[in-house]
């Protein structure tokens, strides 16, 4: 997977490096430009598995190819996952969601929608404005007098 990799870049950085080339024609300039890709090293498990399921979330690649790229049987999953969707729904082993909001299935979890305030709904009141339950006092309930000039 590492030389597939590295060959793509290498096919990238040749169109790129065409494309730079008109760009630089076309605007008149001729400075150098040069790109290059962080070296990657796939040799290690675990930055293996994190770029395996960062591939996956992206939608990259699809389920099956990750499971077994990691080496498990696809179908063996695919029915533990079942046994334990069936366990979720009678209220046993509840995923626990992750911090950028998806669960273990690599789903993203529904939010309970935020109800607005029944005050602000029609009542011509601006959207993000603060409600406040206590009346106004006297202060605030007078109108605003006119400023005065300042003195020269």
């Amino acid at each position: 997977m590492e030389e597939e990799v590295g060959d793509a870049q290498d096919i990238f950085l040749e169109w790129l490096a065409a494309e730079i080339e008109l760009l630089k024609q076309a605007l008149g300039v001729g400075f150098e430009v040069r790109v290059t890709f962080d070296k990657m090293n796939l040799r290690d498990p675990e930055k293996f598995m994190a770029i395996l399921l960062q591939l996956y979330q992206g939608g990259v690649i699809d389920p099956e190819t990750t499971v077994s790229t990691m080496g498990f049987h696809f179908p063996t999953i695919v029915n533990r996952m079942k046994d334990a969707i069936k366990l979720r729904k009678s209220g046993l082993f509840m995923p626990i969601p992750s911090s950028n909001n998806l669960g273990p299935d690599g789903m993203i979890l529904p939010r309970k929608m935020a109800q607005p305030h029944p005050r602000a709904a029609g009542s011509g009141e601006r959207a993000g404005r603060p409600y406040s339950p206590r009346p106004p006092t006297s202060k605030s309930a007078e109108p605003a007098s006119p400023r005065k000039p300042r003195p020269a």
